[in-house]
């Protein structure tokens, strides 16, 4: 009986010990593991991203407005007496020159009195010569020596009023400017104060560009001022601010700025619709990001930076946007490693490799 028992003692250690041999064996064999057994998670490789290391930068405040472009001058010119279009000698789109004669009215008729006028006067002088002496003697009165004097003054007056009415007849440039459009033709009849053309200046322009409230004490006559319009893509133009208006629009609580406009170049017109950026003010040594680093997490931006190559989110407040850049006022410092690519396969505490 004990023999037996000890027999069934043998046999079980025996049959542990060539279990744990044969579990020893398969894995050692090339390292496979026991049937049924689960894989361990294979780890995960670092992520690869790019850096920026940040360092002081300069960002602008700036704000767009819209307004109008207007011609530095746009005078109408008007006939100053009535008569007949006798010479007409612009057309539309002529550059001229400050007092170039433009139209003449009337001139033969003008010409005439005036020539009727000057013999009347040589008669009056006659006359007041020849009784000067006579007057002295005697042998002319002193009535007839006043009526004398007097005609020949009235002569003169006449003779002076015909040459101004002869040199109002002759129309002309009262500036440096370009015909924008010519309304009379050659034998037309004008009465006095009739369109007989408009005339500009472009070579300048004048913007007027309304100021919100919220802005107007940023500017001021002297501020310069960056101009665009849709027509010319990519094209800017200086601009610098000669008159801010001293009473806000009763209706859109804005006041109107003049601003002048070099248009040397003739590329603006009159008429066009101009976007006008004014900087308000410049923060310098600011900590500057591009806006295409942020991500969103829980409706807050937030940016990646690297610590110990690991990634570190921390949310951010941000100040002046400026294009695609953007002031960060809390969140990152200068000399932070702030991730700028493939921070959107990042989650915090993820290890990063840096290309």
């Amino acid at each position: 009986m004990r023999a037996r028992k000890r027999f069934i003692v043998s046999s079980f250690i025996t049959a542990l010990v060539v279990t744990a041999l044969t579990g020893l064996y398969l894995l050692a064999q090339n390292g496979k593991r026991p049937a049924g057994a689960d894989p361990p998670p294979p780890a995960r490789p670092p992520i690869k991203i790019k850096v920026m290391e940040l360092a002081p930068g300069d960002i602008a405040d700036r704000v767009l407005l819209s307004g109008d472009l207007q011609a530095w001058k746009d005078v109408r010119l008007a006939s100053d007496v009535a008569g007949i279009i006798e010479e007409v000698k612009v057309v539309d789109g002529e550059r001229v020159k400050a007092g170039q004669p433009l139209f003449r009215i009337d001139a033969r008729a003008m010409q005439a009195r005036l020539e009727q006028a000057r013999a009347q006067l040589t008669l009056a002088r006659r006359t007041h010569e020849r009784y000067k002496p006579l007057v002295e003697s005697g042998a002319v009165s002193k009535s007839q020596w006043d009526k004398a004097v007097a005609d020949l003054e009235s002569a003169q007056a006449d003779h002076d009023m015909a040459g101004i009415e002869l040199n109002r007849g002759t129309v002309k440039a009262p500036m440096d400017g370009v015909i924008n459009s010519v309304h009379v033709d050659l034998g037309e009849y004008m009465a006095r104060g009739d369109h007989l053309a408009d005339l500009v200046q472009v070579d300048r322009l004048k913007a007027e560009v309304p100021i919100p409230e919220r802005y107007v004490t940023d500017v001021a006559p002297g501020t310069m001022v960056t101009l665009s319009v849709d027509p010319l893509p990519g094209r800017t133009f200086n601009g610098k601010i000669i008159h801010l208006s001293l009473v806000a629009d009763a209706r859109t609580r804005t006041f109107l700025s003049k601003i002048e406009v070099d248009n040397r170049e003739g590329l603006l017109k009159p008429g066009m619709i101009v976007k006008a950026e004014i900087v308000r003010s410049v923060v310098k040594g600011a900590v500057v990001v591009p806006l295409a680093v942020l991500v969103e997490k829980d409706g807050q931006k937030s940016a990646y930076v690297v610590e110990d190559d690991r990634a570190v989110l921390r949310s951010v407040r941000l100040g002046i946007i400026e294009g695609p850049s953007a002031q960060v006022l809390e969140g990152l410092r200068l000399g932070d490693r702030l991730v700028v690519a493939g921070q959107r396969m990042l989650s915090p505490g993820a290890q990063v490799q840096i290309e």
